[in-house]
């Protein structure tokens, strides 16, 4: 039983050399990284589009990935015909 009063002690501790961040500090930082979440979203919203829509006009460049492409979308469309088209408008005969 007396070990077991001495852990209550030891992290109290602990607790007092642990480094907390000041309030100002904890605002700064969650602000960066949700600024960081956004630049990153924003990147990958670009990327998409930009390949979506340019290289989509490479037939030679992307038959063989736009077939295996193709033919996922399609069994995903026939497991869940809810589901949207994101990069294959051309399946819907469009």
């Amino acid at each position: 039983m007396g070990k077991d009063c001495e852990i209550p002690a030891e992290v109290v501790a602990e607790m007092k050399k642990v480094s907390w961040s000041t309030r100002r500090e904890l605002v700064t930082y969650t602000g960066v990284v949700g600024i960081a979440i956004v630049v990153v979203c924003a990147l990958i919203w670009i990327s998409r589009h930009y390949f979506c829509a340019h290289l989509s006009g490479y037939p030679a460049l992307l038959d063989g990935v736009r077939d295996m492409a193709d033919k996922e979308e399609l069994n995903l469309r026939q497991a869940n015909p809810h589901r949207a088209m994101v990069c294959h408008p051309h399946l819907l005969g469009v």
